[in-house]
């Protein structure tokens, strides 16, 4: 073993053995953040106290036009009063798992002592980083493509009511008991804001916060200007909307459809290569013979 490979393996070793020191200082202070999370969903959550450690000992700021947009994230799919612990506990597990994984990349090149070992060492922390980034990503989509699909329908009903002679925060609350997807809940929050005492127009506003999605804000913009104008103009806005919303879903859905066409090309391309790979290792075989 030479001495480059001396140096790399206790590196490796030192980083394997503070990681060790600070799970053990971290499991007594931060067992209660992770007690309560489920085992199915959160398998390594023995480490978790290693990243809520470090995040605490540099005094981490969330502060940064992503961490902002991540804490509006966790405020929409938590609520927020808790908010701020799984925004913390989604960098947790990040940090946790990056720094378990990084004593790795000294420890392998001192036995291979082959550079390449470290590319793939932040290949697999890069890896762990994406993980848990969707996590948060994918609860996200899926409740845009939620949105997405049942606008149109909220708009129309809206429309039917108030054309019917309803007025808006009634035919609101009607048409919120009507579904129990993710803006029919958003839809009833809205209506507990208003029972509470917040005003009918800032408790719009907070729903078009909720939701974070531009087709809501434009709507909800656009609705609360033509409130104060009276029913006449609204039940007219209304209806243009009603057929903007359903032109906007029959693009969205072409879009979905053209996207899982472009998926579908992934394996059919990967089995074609393999086909093409079967066919000419033979022919170029039979040549060298």
């Amino acid at each position: 073993m030479n001495l480059l490979s001396i140096i790399m393996l206790s590196i490796g070793t030192i980083l394997f053995v503070l990681y060790i020191i600070i799970l053990n200082i971290g499991s007594s202070k931060y067992s209660e953040y992770i007690d309560n999370l489920p085992d199915k969903e959160h398998f390594l959550k023995g480490m978790y106290p290693v990243g809520f450690y470090v995040l605490d000992k540099i005094k981490y700021r969330y502060s940064s036009k992503l961490d902002r947009k991540r804490l509006k994230e966790t405020t929409v799919i938590f609520g927020e009063k808790y908010a701020r612990y799984y925004l913390n506990l989604n960098y947790a597990q990040k940090v946790s798992v990056g720094l378990f994984i990084l004593p790795f990349g000294f420890l392998f090149y001192s036995l291979v002592n082959n550079g390449v070992i470290f590319i793939l060492d932040f290949v697999f922390m890069a890896c762990a980083f994406w993980y848990y980034d969707m996590l948060i990503t994918d609860i996200i989509s899926k409740r845009n493509s939620d949105i997405d699909r049942d606008l149109p329908n909220i708009i129309s009903k809206l429309t039917l009511l108030v054309n019917a002679g309803m007025i808006l925060s009634e035919a609101w609350i009607k048409v919120s008991t009507t579904g129990n997807s993710t803006i029919y809940e958003e839809m009833r929050k809205t209506t507990m804001e208003i029972q509470n005492g917040t005003s009918e127009i800032e408790a719009y506003m907070n729903f078009s916060d909720r939701c974070m999605k531009m087709e809501v804000t434009k709507f909800i913009s656009t609705l609360v200007q033509n409130i104060t104008k009276g029913n006449k103009e609204l039940v007219t806005y209304l209806k243009d909307q009603t057929k903007i919303s359903w032109e906007e879903k029959k693009h969205n859905v072409r879009r979905q459809g053209e996207k899982a066409s472009s998926k579908l090309l992934i394996p059919i391309s990967i089995t074609f290569i393999g086909i093409l790979i079967m066919i000419v290792v033979p022919i170029f075989a039979n040549f060298s013979m």
